[in-house]
């Protein structure tokens, strides 16, 4: 998750449940709400009623690659609340990564074409400087 960051505060996930929206599926439910800070922040949910340490790990694990594979959709500074569904245990991953993608496009945090077209672009003709590696450091060779 490479725009995005964990949302670990009690009140911030109290918050987004009083003044979130909301949207809920047969495997997720999810809250979202803007924020200033210009990032993604992301809480996730999983109830121990759904069963014990390693099975909520594995939901745990399986939402964030959900998420991850398609980051890039969605716009950049919402907090989102995702919450695991007792169904979420025995579904398919396609089936949860296209529900946690409905239920974001519903929700309004998914980018549409206009609001991709509208982000900076790299200058046509702007190369990179040979003389630079990987690193941003010159190779140390004068000529």
């Amino acid at each position: 998750m490479r725009h995005t960051y964990s949302l670990k505060r009690n009140n911030d996930f109290r918050s987004m449940y009083a003044r979130g929206k909301n949207s809920a599926g047969v495997y997720l439910a999810i809250y979202s709400r803007r924020n200033r800070l210009g990032y993604t922040r992301l809480g996730l949910t999983v109830s121990t009623k759904l069963g014990g340490a390693v099975t909520r790990n594995r939901i745990r694990r399986r939402i964030k690659e959900a998420y991850r594979l398609t980051e890039a959709k969605y716009l950049p500074g919402m907090d989102l609340v995702i919450v695991a569904r007792s169904k979420a245990l025995n579904c398919k991953f396609t089936a949860l990564q296209a529900e946690m993608t409905a239920l974001l496009t519903k929700l309004g945090a998914v980018a549409s074409a206009q609001d991709i077209s509208n982000t900076p672009k790299k200058p046509q003709g702007a190369t990179a400087d040979s003389s630079k590696t990987d690193c941003g450091t010159s190779s140390g060779l004068k000529q």
